[in-house]
């Protein structure tokens, strides 16, 4: 069984306000995540994906083994918040990278952790936010096609 935990981290300005809790919930996250990994058949892999009005990918499907717990000097708060685009941009890469090569028992977790309200997307946004995941014809025919696949792959497996 794989697991793959895609961690969303808010570090925006307002962040500062619950800075150490934050930092406490992502290590207990990766320690969790390091402790269930030694289960037998279990393998964890992680990624981690930060944002204020930027979104950055530091690491992605890395073994939970490899990780280690972040300082106060790895997480410096600033900015606005582009919590659409950082959730749609962790989505949509699980959508290419992860999914067409899941087994039935695998799963992926999405954990984000952020303090509030979105204020700076600039491709995720909309009405819908993350809702409205493409905006040309041919994002939403890439999207399309995507979906197809992931139904073939769950019409192949189960039969």
């Amino acid at each position: 069984m794989k697991t793959h935990v895609i961690v969303v981290l808010d570090k925006s300005s307002s962040m500062q306000s619950c800075f150490n809790a934050t930092l406490n919930d992502y290590n207990e996250l990766v320690s969790m995540c390091q402790d269930r990994s030694k289960e037998k058949d279990h393998q964890i892999t992680c990624s981690l994906v930060t944002f204020n009005h930027d979104v950055t990918e530091h690491f992605w499907q890395s073994p939970v083994e490899d990780l280690k717990p972040a300082t106060e000097q790895d997480y410096v708060c600033s900015g606005c918040t582009a919590l659409n685009d950082a959730v749609g941009w962790a989505y949509s890469k699980a959508l290419e990278g992860i999914v067409p090569n899941m087994e039935e028992k695998d799963a992926i977790l999405i954990h984000i952790l952020t303090d509030g309200m979105e204020n700076s997307s600039k491709k995720f946004m909309g009405q819908d936010g993350i809702a409205d995941f493409t905006s040309s014809a041919d994002e939403k025919e890439k999207e399309k096609e995507k979906v197809e696949s992931i139904k073939k792959y769950l019409k192949k497996n189960n039969n």
